[in-house]
């Protein structure tokens, strides 16, 4: 025990006989740096914590940094003339360390809009309503006497939706450019206004062609099975007069013959040739700008479309080429893809070995067909040949391209 007490003794007289150690830890201050876009906009950079406000420029390419910077938490605040102010809060800067807030764009919307449903600058607007979202509840009385909407003949309506939402809505007139502002008389329902007057602009969509071909979804004079022709359709994107339609529409070839009538609604006109298309011509329809829809709106300019209309052919023949057993009593059906001149039909067609027939025409716009009733029973076990050469023409005078052939064998 004694041992005990003397080391003790002797460890407390050494360490009272050393000189005091004093131990300094040194701290350096924190610096914040980042960019403002767009670049070039003269921003205000703001630093805030408690009573101690910084302010600082940013340079040529938007950069700004703040230094000497003491350990907390900060809030930044970043503005520019006309456009929506950021606000970045609990930014905590630690000893000697340079915190990054990196890329800050400012919005050329300004606070408290968070979004509008039309862009500014935007083109061929269909919609007669724009959608305006706040990102705080709003004072709509305050609203009702700042909202503008240039050309002022629109007639504007205002649509509230719960204490954060708008709805404007407007007459718009085809192919016009509109102004809606909205002031700084908007506030908040607790008294805050815009932070600017907010104007953007669009263009309405103008009165146009929006389709234009056949009504079996495809071109006139398209290969297939069916080479029937069949209305060409016109399709605006607004209501139009098919009485005027025709007015101001130019045919070339022009002796082809058209009607509307019966065949036309709303924002769509169905041309259907009275006498078929012209074979195998390249046809062109010319919409003079004069046109308009039935609110007076024009055509921005004359529209001119073409279609190229198949040669003249045989489409189909019954009996078939080259069958067998065809009873002694047949009907010969030959089918057109077009009107054809029933003058010509007898000079073209020969059917050898020869027989009396009598030939029967079922015409349409579309197309044609020949029955053939041989007067008497056809000889059996016979090759028959029918032929139908160039001398027949269609409607418009235009002959069939090439001679046609086709046998079949009876029984």
């Amino acid at each position: 025990m004694k041992k005990l007490f003397l080391c003790a003794m002797v460890l407390s007289l050494i360490f009272s006989c050393e000189k005091d150690i004093n131990v300094y830890i040194e701290k350096g201050p924190g610096t914040i740096i980042g960019q403002v876009m767009p670049i070039g906009i003269n921003a205000f950079v703001e630093l805030r914590k408690l009573d101690q406000t910084v302010h600082v420029d940013v340079d040529a390419d938007g950069y700004f940094t703040i230094t000497d910077l003491e350990p907390g938490h900060y809030t930044l605040l970043i503005d520019a003339a006309d456009y929506g102010r950021k606000e970045l809060s609990r930014i905590y800067v630690g000893d000697d360390e340079i915190y990054d807030v990196g890329t800050i764009e400012l919005s050329q919307i300004p606070y408290p809009i968070q979004s509008v449903s039309i862009w500014d600058g935007a083109s061929r607007v269909t919609t007669n309503y724009i959608s305006v979202r706040f990102s705080e509840s709003m004072n709509w009385e305050t609203l009702k006497g700042a909202v503008h909407v240039e050309p002022d003949d629109s007639g504007m309506d205002l649509s509230f939706g719960g204490d954060r939402n708008l709805t404007i809505i407007m007459d718009l007139i085809m192919g016009t450019e509109y102004t809606v502002t909205i002031d700084t008389n908007a506030c908040t329902i607790g008294g805050k206004p815009l932070e600017f007057n907010y104007s953007f602009s669009f263009t309405t969509e103008p009165f146009r062609l929006e389709y234009f071909g056949s009504t079996r979804s495809r071109s006139i004079g398209s290969s297939g099975s069916s080479k029937d022709f069949y209305p060409l359709e016109f399709n605006f994107n607004a209501d139009v007069d098919p009485d005027l339609f025709i007015e101001n529409l130019t045919i070339n070839p022009s002796v082809v013959e058209v009607s509307t009538e019966g065949t036309s609604y709303g924002d769509r006109v169905y041309l259907y040739p009275l006498h078929g298309w012209m074979s195998g011509t390249n046809m062109t329809f010319t919409i003079s700008a004069d046109f308009t829809d039935i609110n007076g709106n024009h055509l921005p300019g004359d529209t001119t479309l073409s279609v190229e209309i198949d040669p003249l052919e045989i489409t189909r023949v019954s009996p078939y080429d080259k069958q067998y057993f065809v009873p002694l009593a047949p009907v010969i059906s030959i089918y057109f893809n077009n009107l054809i001149d029933e003058s010509t039909i007898e000079g073209a067609l020969k059917i050898t070995p020869e027989i009396n027939p009598n030939i029967v025409t079922y015409q349409s716009s579309e197309y044609s067909m020949l029955r053939v009733y041989p007067d008497s029973s056809l000889a059996s076990n016979t090759l028959y040949t029918i032929e139908i050469d160039t001398f027949l023409t269609d409607y418009y005078g235009v002959n069939l391209p090439e001679k046609f052939v086709s046998v079949f064998t009876t029984k």
